[in-house]
């Protein structure tokens, strides 16, 4: 899957058409939130990488690959379960990126307002879920590059089980770095 989407990404962005291509790198710090997550797991970080290619002045379509951690919190107090030990998650996500208030002249992607959506699938220790993903940020013109603050919402969808049937829900409070924003 994220071989097809590397290679979809670089057959869009090499054809013909002048389109233009960002390309973002983002470390943030994570906050478990809502039980269970938050009684079992603290604060931790993640690192991202995301590509994405303009199909309007307004609006992007990518994908984004995170990993992330969370450390290790108090032990259950139901001594039937295991202590989980520090968490991990990785997402593969397809995006979609807004930006509402970008003149449409503007040749440069990571500048300005920005809201994104996007769904995939998410890696927790040896579980596959689905996920979706919500953020916001505001970028800065660094000369050629541009740096963003962020905040994002992350949800891993948990299916029935017997244990317990509630999502994962984690914030994201980072930095994002444009490191490709040329047409």
């Amino acid at each position: 899957c994220l071989l097809l989407t590397i290679t979809a990404f670089f057959a869009a962005t090499s054809t013909s058409r002048a389109q233009s291509a960002l390309v973002t790198v983002e470390g943030s710090g994570a906050v478990p939130l809502g039980a269970p997550q938050s009684d079992r797991f603290g604060f931790g970080a993640a690192a991202s990488v995301g590509g994405y290619i303009r199909l309007a002045p307004f609006v992007l379509l990518g994908a984004r690959l995170r990993g992330g951690f969370l450390s290790d919190g108090a032990a259950p107090r139901d001594a039937g379960l295991k202590d989980p030990g520090v968490g991990s998650f990785e997402t593969l996500s397809a995006m979609v990126r807004l930006r509402p208030l970008t003149d449409s002249g503007d040749v440069r992607n990571g500048r300005g307002l920005f809201v994104e959506a996007g769904a995939g699938g998410v890696v927790t220790g040896d579980l596959v879920r689905a996920g979706i993903e919500a953020g916001v940020g505001f970028g800065f013109a660094l000369g050629s590059f541009s740096l963003s603050p962020t905040v994002r919402y992350l949800q891993v969808l948990q299916p029935s089980d017997l244990l317990s049937d509630d999502d994962a829900h984690v914030l994201l409070l980072g930095a994002e770095f444009a490191l490709l924003d040329a047409r």
